[in-house]
């Protein structure tokens, strides 16, 4: 995790921002002309509710590891299962966590301004 963590904070280095604008001019394609901040402002920008999100989003991480711990030391979970699952998993890491996020690099709507 530590590797697949570093070298994501690289991918800027290697391949800048790209994709930013052209991501934002699909979204207003797709939304009649607005960026999906501008839809979703009136609800997320209510301070609790925007507490709600980020727990949400911030539990993810222990769930991630608590299953990948309890899928690798389960005795009821057989021995092959558990290795494709891993090779899955690394595999799917690695191409779009890496690969494909260097592919079509981009800062994200928060941080883009045109």
């Amino acid at each position: 995790m530590a590797a697949f963590l570093y070298n994501k904070m690289m991918i800027p280095v290697v391949v800048p921002f790209q994709w930013d604008e052209t991501f934002s001019r699909w979204d207003a394609s797709l939304l009649g002309g607005y960026q999906a901040w501008q839809i979703i402002q009136p609800i997320v920008g209510v301070p609790w509710i925007t507490l709600l999100f980020d727990i949400a989003y911030s539990s993810w991480v222990p769930m991630v590891f608590l299953f990948w711990g309890g899928l690798f030391a389960s005795p009821r979970v057989p021995q092959p299962m558990r290795v494709r699952y891993w090779r899955a998993t690394v595999i799917s890491w690695l191409l779009i966590g890496l690969v494909m996020a260097a592919m079509f690099s981009s800062a994200g709507p928060v941080t883009f301004r045109k």
